[in-house]
């Protein structure tokens, strides 16, 4: 059917989509309308149309009469938004980015930076120990054994405050650097999931707004059936935004809680190990065999949780509690251990 000029024009004004160019190329290439057609409709310059599409990307209105058309704006879609799954909208928002650990290196460690200090050939050591060997020799000690010690212990005293401060200076801008990467993670993954998510509505609302409309009589019995459509898309689109936003907490509030317990023990852990080796004891691998057993029955525990037939918010309030109680089993094992007889 061939539409004139005044009947294209009509219907612009009668959908209210004057001033909405998508709109209008829908509509244009659902019922075959060429880019010259709707130039001479609306009085635009020539080839303002066919510019306008080629700027947006979009599959050309072409050049060939109306009964050439294709019919449906949703045919030339790649995918449908009404019929979206969970699986998709997670494909769109892209893969999740993990937890950033924080294991203390070797500069977070006292021992280390105190051994570097006392091997260091620097004139503030230097001074230390001249001034305990000009002491001893104040005593008549110079050449003694007990002159040596004194040395050595002057030189100990003065550094360790240095290496508590170094060894603390570390520790805090490597805990800091994990912390902010994993705040850099949560934002990225919201980040995509947002975007996903507003794609999808956007791309539902332009195909369930157009599809059914026509340009003749009918259009009542047209607009039953748009409603029919759009009810059961709406309801197979809140579904799967659901789904991925059930999906994407879950995976957050994990990454956040397995940080928690990073920074909850990561100062218990490098106390522990500066311990053992300055007493000789052997309490780190008994501390990381317990840590990793409350970390095991946690997750085993939030496995049985998501695997039962519970409402979400029955299992978020579940996984609340949990998460509260592995904290406090985890910080009552740093305290057993930073107060155990061993290291007394």
């Amino acid at each position: 059917m061939a539409y004139t000029p005044q009947q294209i024009k009509g219907y612009v004004q009668e959908q209210g989509i004057v001033n909405d160019p998508g709109a209008m190329y829908t509509a244009a290439k659902k019922y075959g309308v060429t880019g010259s057609q709707m130039d001479e409709a609306m009085g635009w310059q020539g080839g303002t149309a066919d510019n306008w599409t080629k700027q947006q990307g979009y599959e050309s209105l072409g050049t060939t009469s109306q009964g050439g058309g294709t019919g449906g704006a949703l045919a030339s879609w790649a995918t449908d938004p009404t019929n979206m799954t969970a699986d998709q909208y997670k494909t769109m928002a892209g893969p999740m980015q993990g937890a950033t650990t924080y294991t203390p290196s070797d500069n977070a460690l006292v021992s280390n930076n105190l051994t570097k200090l006392l091997a260091s050939d620097n004139p503030y050591m230097t001074l230390a120990r001249s001034k305990a060997q000009a002491y001893s020799n104040s005593r008549g000690l110079l050449n003694s054994t007990m002159a040596g010690q004194a040395g050595e212990r002057a030189a100990i005293e003065s550094a360790l405050p240095i290496a508590q401060q170094d060894a603390s200076s570390y520790f805090t801008s490597e805990r800091d650097n994990a912390s902010a990467q994993n705040t850099f993670a949560r934002d990225a993954n919201a980040f995509g999931r947002e975007g996903a998510l507003t794609t999808a509505k956007a791309g539902f609302g332009l195909g369930a707004q157009r599809e059914g409309q026509t340009w003749k009589s009918g259009e009542s019995a047209l607009d039953r059936t748009l409603q029919t459509t759009e009810n059961a898309a709406e309801r197979e689109f809140r579904t799967g935004e659901r789904e991925a936003t059930e999906a994407f907490t879950t995976g957050r509030d994990a990454a956040q809680f397995n940080n928690r317990l990073t920074e909850i023990s990561a100062q218990t852990d490098a106390q522990i190990k500066l311990l053992d080796k300055q007493q000789g004891t052997n309490l780190y691998s008994g501390y990381r065999t317990a840590s990793q057993g409350i970390n095991d029955d946690y997750a085993a525990a939030v496995a049985r949780i998501n695997e039962s037939d519970m409402d979400p918010d029955v299992k978020q309030a579940q996984i609340a509690t949990l998460q509260t109680l592995t904290e406090q089993r985890q910080t009552f094992l740093n305290t057993l251990y930073a107060n155990s007889p061993a290291v007394g």
